[in-house]
């Protein structure tokens, strides 16, 4: 029994995503029946913002390794891998993309202790569970809306996606002899 008392639903957070793109708004706030949404554009240049400091704990990342020869060889986070299945000369000709329908952060497994929903080479449908996206703590679980093989996940398991970003390369079923 799932309650739903958001505020506002997924629909209505796409469409201020939206209207924040096309009218270069960078940040917008909305506090309504004792909810706080805020939606925020990354900027290039990486900022903080405390709200409420009693009630958040701060997560410390890394947002970008420089090289892998830096990186470490054992991590204590299993990384999930990130590869893609098409040809190098044509990565993703005649592709069709599944995209971010939001800001948040990326994840490929419903929980941390699950495999991930979809890998590559696995072949989804309209409406198939491919990942899941959390956004101000909520995590919103993100269906296909196309029908095909997954060929490639340009996005890493925990990293931030921007509204409109690609998450999926798919390759449609529909095959000409």
């Amino acid at each position: 029994m799932a309650h739903h008392n958001t505020v506002m639903n997924i629909e209505e957070i796409k469409r201020l995503a939206k209207i924040m793109t096309e009218v270069g708004v960078t940040e917008i706030e909305i506090e309504e029946k004792g909810y706080r949404i805020r939606l925020a554009k990354q900027s290039p240049i990486p900022s903080i913002t405390a709200l409420a400091p009693s009630s958040f704990t701060a997560i410390t990342t890394p947002t970008e390794i420089p090289s892998l020869a830096s990186a470490p060889t054992s991590s204590p986070v299993p990384e999930i891998p990130t590869m893609s299945l098409a040809k190098d000369s044509e990565p993703h000709q005649n592709c069709q993309t599944i995209s971010s329908p939001m800001i948040g952060t990326f994840y490929r497994s419903a929980s941390p202790e699950s495999g991930p929903l979809v890998n590559i080479g696995d072949t989804v449908k309209v409406n198939t569970p491919v990942c899941i996206l959390e956004a101000m703590k909520i995590m919103n679980e993100i269906l296909s809306d196309v029908e095909g093989t997954i060929i490639d996940i340009p996005i890493k398991n925990g990293e931030p996606v921007e509204f409109g970003q690609v998450l999926f390369y798919v390759q449609p079923t529909t095959v000409t002899s």
